[in-house]
């Protein structure tokens, strides 16, 4: 309904506050509150309308028809990284585990010694392992490789490469063992000889100044120190080669090789005299008579000692 101005009747709208004609201050009145949600107005105004809706029957074949393609989806099967490094580890040890086993068999051969076998059968107990955990890499890198995910040519190379380093390693071992072994073999043979040299050389210097001075005392006492003698001079010949062998393979210690050299060749010098002097006492031995064995070592033996005592510049 609308609202009149009361001075002059002119009609006016709620929003106006003075008359477009008479321009009388309108009164205010507060404007209609629009219906809520919660009106019957409104609530009849947001009801909804129910239309009868008819949803078609779709035949069994059609539906059939209608349905979209099933499309297979192919799972992708999520592998772990190839072990490469586990493979390139174990291979490595076994490689290495394999070498030592190769230096030690050649250096105990060469030696004519099998003091290292206890440390070769832990190595060959390691190879075994590693060889056993490089192999079960092997067949995952292989059983990868089998889905086209590895190129046969990376598995080939790296087969290759270890292979050649397992070669590699071993004949090194082989030639570094050989060498090894013949060195320390030598060098065991002449500490051994020169122990025994020594050995023998005191056995027969304490026999022949123990013997009573008398022939029948040296005539028994070059009857005992004969085995002796013949094991000194056998000595004396290994140990003369196996210096020259340290002199060349030592040039710095040629002073003390030179002095051994003497050494040695006085000793063998001796122990011919010393095989004379045996041979000798043999004969006096086999002489009827004190006096004749007298008259024959003074004849034979006096000689022979007095070349001996020349050895030693006496």
């Amino acid at each position: 309904m609308p609202s009149f101005c009361v001075n002059c009747g002119r009609p006016y709208e709620l929003f106006e506050r003075y008359c477009n004609s008479c321009g009388k201050s309108l009164p205010q009145s507060s404007p209609g509150i629009p219906p809520t949600l919660e009106s019957p107005k409104m609530q009849e105004y947001l009801a909804p309308v129910s239309l009868p809706i008819q949803v078609p029957v779709i035949p069994v074949e059609d539906r059939e028809l209608l349905a979209p393609p099933s499309v297979e989806v192919r799972k992708e099967i999520l592998h772990a990284s190839a072990p490469f490094a586990r493979f390139t580890l174990f291979s490595t040890i076994a490689a290495i585990c394999l070498s030592s086993i190769a230096f030690v068999v050649l250096d105990d051969i060469c030696r004519r010694k099998a003091y290292l076998v206890p440390f070769a059968c832990m190595m060959f107990i390691a190879f075994g392992v590693s060889l056993w955990h490089a192999r079960t890499s092997w067949l995952k890198i292989a059983a990868l490789g089998m889905g086209s995910s590895l190129p046969l040519r990376t598995r080939r190379k790296l087969a290759i490469g270890l292979c050649i380093a397992a070669i590699l390693l071993v004949g090194g071992a082989v030639l570094i063992g050989a060498q090894v072994g013949t060195s320390g073999g030598e060098t065991e043979s002449y500490i051994a000889d020169l122990d025994l040299y020594r050995s023998l050389g005191d056995k027969i210097s304490a026999a022949r100044n123990g013997a009573p001075r008398t022939i029948e005392g040296q005539v028994a006492m070059y009857s005992q120190i004969e085995p002796d003698v013949h094991s000194l001079n056998l000595v004396v010949q290994r140990l003369e080669t196996e210096n020259r062998v340290y002199a060349a393979k030592y040039p710095a210690a040629q002073a003390t090789t030179a002095s051994s050299a003497d050494a040695f060749e006085n000793t063998r010098k001796r122990g011919q005299l010393l095989l004379q002097q045996i041979a000798i006492a043999k004969e006096i031995q086999g002489t009827q008579g004190h006096d004749a064995q007298l008259a024959l070592y003074k004849e034979k033996m006096m000689p022979v000692l007095t070349a001996e005592d020349h050895l030693d510049g006496r």
